[in-house]
């Protein structure tokens, strides 16, 4: 949906806050740490999106162009899957993409997510609306390589005092 008008890009914040504080889609930015400086850069998107029959949180993510193949993605949504796992305690993290965008699924595939059937999910993907492929892990596939050796993020809340994970 670009490029955006400044009007548009300021109703998109006020709706991505909206769902947030009514716990429903959670945007969040994909950054580049500080440089020398300390300054940062946005690269991308990423977020949860909540999801029912099963209770999951989707993990979904974007990135600019001149940042991929990297691993930036898969190491965002690894962070997120432990999040969304042990944190959120949901169910089910699932990660669903266009069924044309093969880097998009060789992001769940290497970190050991399950390719399901049709979930119900569908996705916008070359002026069509398809059924999108979707993939699902469970707090089991922590326990298990690759997911078990990511470290868990920091986490904090909207105070910034970082939240302890569950023993």
């Amino acid at each position: 949906f670009e490029p955006q008008s400044v009007e548009q890009r300021r109703a998109w914040i006020a709706d991505v806050n909206a769902k947030w504080d009514a716990g429903t889609d959670y945007t969040m930015g994909i950054f580049l740490r500080g440089d020398a400086e300390g300054r940062t850069e946005f690269i991308g998107g990423t977020g949860f999106h909540t999801r029912r029959d099963p209770d999951r949180l989707a993990v979904g993510y974007w990135i600019d162009a001149r940042h991929e193949g990297r691993g930036l993605v898969t190491e965002t949504s690894a962070a997120l899957t432990r999040v969304a796992l042990e944190l959120a305690e949901a169910d089910i993290a699932d990660i669903s993409h266009a069924p044309s965008n093969e880097r998009s699924a060789s992001v769940p595939a290497r970190l050991g997510y399950v390719r399901q059937g049709f979930s119900g999910e569908e996705c916008f993907d070359d002026g069509e609306t398809l059924e999108a492929v979707t993939w699902f892990a469970t707090r089991e596939q922590l326990r298990h390589e690759p997911l078990a050796s990511v470290p868990r993020p920091r986490v904090f809340d909207e105070h910034d005092e970082e939240l302890p994970w569950p023993a």
